[in-house]
């Protein structure tokens, strides 16, 4: 068994108890494999169960001295899903590098600002304790529970198919993502050089590939699968372009929603209908709701002005609940909501 990393990840399950590193460790090991058996791969709330309640008995059977009930792994399992998220979002930053020894990520301090400007508790929870690794729980362990780009078992490439891997170069070569960035890198560039063909020195990862650390990183017990690995990186900028073209799209509708508020009222009356849709109070309460969902751990001044945004205008309401994602909405809060705005 591997060394613990220093690294710490904890939250409260409940009142008083709290999840030990091993019992964390323990259930992502179970989640990976889990995700590879399919159980993981619907997001909604009784399929999710469904498959959680299946790791109830292994737990209790390592863990004995505690109850467990899905309420306690549903808990748990959403915010290791958040923390990821926030963590992946860091990681991605220019001038960031990680340490797959410790799972800690080294950034200036503007950037470590305003990760917790952004993110607020957990934010800072990234910046100082980083990453929980260890028994064979690494970056990539994390990267395969929580990725929605592969779910497991779709686009399986055999090893040594040199034709599938042939199509998978050729239509990521008419893609160019560009990673985001919160501020102008705080190191050289020179340490992200393009990705090997040797699997040992390269992981996969939310953003531009890096060569491995200086240091070996300690040998996973669950490595990722042969699927992921040939085909995470395509995916990942298909994902881009699909994030670049939704950003595009918003910045057109916001330019057509400005343009018709510049014009004068007489040729505004042009583009009423008798059939338009009115917007009523399900709506605004729907948008309400979920602004908040969204804004969760980013604080209360975040949902605020999202709110204050959403009451502006009557067709607002419409336009968030329209947002197919929260990769769209990401996108959108990035373009309208800068974080020094």
């Amino acid at each position: 068994m591997s060394a613990i990393a220093s690294s710490q990840v904890r939250q409260s399950s409940g009142p008083v108890v709290r999840w030990s590193d091993q019992q964390t460790l323990f259930f992502l090991s179970l989640l990976l494999e889990a995700r590879r058996q399919h159980l993981l791969e619907s997001t909604k709330t009784k399929y999710l169960r469904e498959g959680l309640q299946t790791l109830i008995p292994r737990m209790v059977q390592r863990f004995p001295g505690r109850p467990w009930e899905i309420r306690t792994l549903e808990n748990k399992y959403q915010y290791l899903k958040k923390y990821w998220r926030v963590f992946a979002a860091a990681e991605k930053i220019s001038g960031t590098s990680y340490d797959p020894a410790t799972g800690k990520l080294s950034m200036s301090e503007q950037n470590e600002g305003l990760v917790t400007q952004r993110y607020g508790a957990m934010g800072r929870r990234v910046v100082s304790i980083g990453l929980l690794v260890g028994d064979g729980i690494t970056f990539e362990s994390w990267l395969e529970v929580f990725s929605n780009d592969l779910p497991a078992g779709e686009n399986i490439v055999e090893a040594g198919d040199e034709a599938a891997f042939a199509r998978d170069s050729q239509n990521a070569s008419f893609i160019s993502p560009s990673p985001p960035a919160l501020l102008p890198a705080a190191r050289s560039s020179s340490s992200r050089p393009t990705l090997s063909s040797q699997p040992s020195s390269s992981r996969p990862t939310p953003s531009t590939p890096r060569a491995a650390s200086a240091r070996p990183s300690q040998r996973s017990s669950i490595t990722p699968s042969a699927a992921f690995r040939a085909n995470s990186l395509a995916a990942r900028k298909k994902k881009a372009a699909r994030s670049d073209g939704i950003s595009q799209s918003f910045r057109e509708l916001t330019s057509a929603l400005i343009a018709r508020d510049s014009q004068p009222q007489q040729q505004q009356e042009h583009y009423v209908t008798h059939n338009q849709r009115t917007v009523g109070a399900e709506d605004f309460e729907k948008a309400i709701r979920d602004c908040f969902a969204f804004a969760e751990g980013r604080g209360m001044l975040f949902a605020s002005r999202l709110v204050q945004w959403i009451r502006q205008d009557p067709l607002n309401p419409l336009i968030w609940n329209s947002m197919p994602s929260d990769e769209a909405k990401e996108a959108w809060v990035a373009i309208n909501f800068p974080p020094n705005s």
